[in-house]
């Protein structure tokens, strides 16, 4: 009865998909200033990059237009910034 629980608990061990750190892209590492991050941090770190330079699309807030630095990593001049992921996929190498 009482080993329902336990099996469970065996994931521990290594970080799961969403907390684990990948090795990044040189590219994304630059970006970064880290070799290795969970994808959520990265997104956050993005999240605060635009803010913080304001690459806010004037016409479309919920697009985000690149600066240099943005561009090596995403590849794309401008881009929708909840589809961000997308960009970073290839930059995530394990």
């Amino acid at each position: 009865m009482g080993m329902a629980g336990a099996s469970g608990e065996k994931k521990k061990g290594r970080g799961t998909g969403f907390t684990r750190p990948y090795t990044l892209s040189p590219e994304l590492a630059a970006l970064m200033g880290a070799e290795a991050l969970p994808r959520h941090e990265v997104v956050k770190k993005i999240w605060a990059i635009i803010k913080e330079r304001n690459l806010y699309d004037p016409k479309n807030k919920q697009y985000a237009i690149c600066d240099s630095d943005l561009l090596k990593v995403m590849g794309v001049k401008r881009f929708r910034t909840f589809g961000m992921l997308k960009y970073l996929r290839d930059h995530f190498l394990d």
